[in-house]
């Protein structure tokens, strides 16, 4: 809800020239790690998987955008730098882009939309708090299980590979959690093998 507000309020200012959504395939990458990337991104409608690139190549999940909010890289944002991560979407998605600037300049002029921000940005401030404790302080069939509980409607629609980056946890390893999770449920018996994608 306050996403469509907020959106509402970005479309209704002609100095955002916020227009058309572009498409992206799933896939496409929105930006790179590495890039400047200044702007801020309005997900309209899809899935898009916020991730980092180790030294060794692997990567690792740090959040998901889903049918509706802003992402971008605070720190190309607002220390003009490179990003840290990369944006890629996982499934079709519609991004609109507008550039940082002029959307501080709206929020400045606008206390409306200004509010509705703040009200977005604590929400994530909330999940990111949230997160940095699981994966500090859980186990990690403990985050899995609160995963699957807090965020069934996302987790059926990421591949298994997505969950396990997202987790902190191999794709091996996540499998044997998931197979002791459901044979505790009863879904399957102690010795199936559960797939490793979806």
């Amino acid at each position: 809800m306050g996403f469509d507000l907020l959106l509402e309020r970005l479309e209704a200012d002609p100095s955002l020239g916020l227009g058309r959504p572009r498409g992206f395939e799933k896939g496409e990458v929105v930006f790179r790690q590495g890039d400047a990337a200044r702007d801020v991104y309005v997900l309209r409608r899809g899935l898009v998987k916020l991730f980092y690139v180790t030294r060794d190549g692997r990567e690792r999940i740090k959040s998901f955008i889903v049918d509706g909010g802003l992402f971008g890289s605070r720190r190309s944002q607002i220390g003009d730098g490179s990003s840290a991560f990369s944006a890629a979407c996982l499934e079709q998605s519609e991004i609109a882009v507008v550039g940082y600037d002029r959307f501080r300049d709206a929020m400045r002029r606008d206390a409306r939309l200004a509010s509705l921000f703040l009200d977005l940005s604590e929400g994530a401030a909330l999940r990111k708090e949230i997160r940095e404790h699981d994966l500090l302080c859980l186990s990690a069939e403990a985050r899995y299980r609160r995963f699957v509980a807090e965020q069934e409607a996302l987790a059926s629609r990421l591949m298994q590979i997505d969950i396990a980056r997202y987790l902190g946890v191999t794709p091996v390893a996540l499998s044997r959690i998931r197979r002791r999770v459901e044979a505790e449920r009863g879904e399957l018996p102690p010795t199936s093998l559960s797939t490793v994608t979806k």
